[in-house]
C-alpha cells in the first residue's frame, strides 16, 4: 500500500539511536553517497518485520515482554 507518507511519534532507546546514527554516517561516507536517514532505517525494519511476521504474530511476541511503567507518552490506566 504505497502512498503520501504519514507522520509518526517514535521512541527508541539509546543503543537503537546509536545504531541508527552509525547507518547514517556508513551512508554519508559511501562513495557514492547514500542518504540513509533514520525514517529510513525504520521504513526497512517495518517492511521486513510485515514480510516475515503478522500482525497476530507481532502482538503474541510483545506481550511476552515486560511492561514499562515509566517513560515519555500517556499515562498507563
Amino acid at each position: 500500500m504505497a502512498g503520501a507518507p504519514v507522520k509518526v511519534t517514535l521512541y527508541v532507546n539509546q543503543d537503537s539511536d546509536e545504531f541508527m546514527e552509525t547507518v547514517r554516517v556508513e551512508g554519508l561516507t559511501a562513495r557514492p553517497k547514500v542518504d540513509v536517514s533514520r525514517s529510513a532505517v525504520v521504513r526497512l525494519a517495518l517492511r521486513r518485520l510485515m514480510n516475515e511476521m503478522s500482525a497476530a504474530d507481532v502482538k503474541a511476541l510483545l506481550e511476552q515482554q515486560e511492561v514499562r511503567s515509566s517513560g515519555p507518552g500517556r499515562k498507563r490506566r
